[in-house]
């Protein structure tokens, strides 16, 4: 056998053994996968017609559409190009927003340190605080509210709540109303932890036209999953159930010396039948509601 004949043996046998044998590292895309391009604004569409489109296109994201069709983990969608889209286009309309002349608006103070978020209310750290009793008055229950640097943070106290057992749950309601497309946005801090936040919105049917004033009948209220990266929150029971959480504003669209409507609520242990089955929640107070909410302002 010649020289050439032993080394093409050679590299034919190598290459057939390399061919073989399996790639253990990490896949590396030649080219990052393409981003959708948001289409060109027209100069008819409002804010709000721009904002349903937006809203829409992220629903009609196929991934998206798919993973909330499922029955597994609820999926997270701040990461979406979509809804970074939905940001920009609720600022819009958010950053105009006006209160009802006849409204009260409540200032939350801007503090210099902010508050340990370990579900533990100090005295020190809420100082200043906006407080806000909850209804009945009877239950003790309140909401603290300060900003410092881009966060809102906000402490509710349970009283009444003395336990770890229980579908405890402070829920913080915004953006109410803020446009037929967009009901509103909130965020749920548990007192075992986990924290959602989600918004509702009301779409037309794919072959309904998004109208600036649409007919709430023909619209379909969706939500919008786990939409923020940045809140926080712990809630734990020291002597009663007490939670702390922290809002990003710039992904909840809160701008300083604007007004914004929002409503409170603290849900506590349920009520049990006698064989110690779920019967009915328990509601340890609340602040406001949709059709009569509170209005906030964040100091400048």
């Amino acid at each position: 056998m010649s020289r050439f004949s032993c080394c093409a043996l050679i590299l034919l046998v190598a290459g057939s053994a390399l061919a073989q044998q399996p790639w253990h590292g990490p896949y590396v895309p030649e080219t990052e996968p393409a981003q959708p391009r948001q289409p060109v604004r027209a100069l008819r569409d409002t804010p709000h017609v721009w904002l349903a489109q937006q809203i829409g296109l992220k629903f009609y994201n196929a991934e998206y559409a798919a993973a909330l069709n499922t029955r597994g983990k609820i999926p997270s969608s701040f990461h979406m190009v979509e809804e970074k889209w939905i940001r920009g286009a609720r600022d819009e309309i958010a950053r105009a927003r006006v209160a009802p002349a006849d409204a009260r608006i409540l200032s939350i103070p801007r503090v210099k340190i902010a508050p340990t978020l370990d579900g533990r209310i100090h005295i020190e750290e809420w100082a200043g605080a906006l407080r806000l009793a909850l209804e009945p008055a009877s239950g003790g229950a309140a909401v603290l509210l300060l900003a410092h640097g881009g966060q809102l943070y906000l402490a509710a106290q349970a009283p009444l709540d003395r336990t770890d057992k229980g579908f405890d749950q402070f829920r913080f309601w915004f953006h109410v109303g803020l446009s037929p497309y967009l009901r509103n946005e909130r965020v749920f801090l548990a007192g075992k932890g986990w924290l959602a936040q989600l918004r509702e919105v009301a779409l037309p049917g794919e072959r309904d036209p998004i109208l600036e004033a649409p007919d709430p009948a023909r619209l379909t209220v969706k939500t919008d999953w786990n939409i923020f990266e940045r809140t926080r929150g712990a809630s734990r029971v020291d002597g009663y159930r007490q939670y702390e959480l922290a809002v990003d504003m710039g992904e909840a669209g809160f701008f300083a010396g604007v007004p914004f409507p929002a409503f409170f609520e603290i849900e506590g242990d349920p009520i049990l039948d006698a064989a110690g089955k779920f019967k009915a929640r328990t509601s340890l107070g609340v602040l406001g509601s949709a059709a009569r909410p509170v209005w906030l302002r964040v100091a400048q």
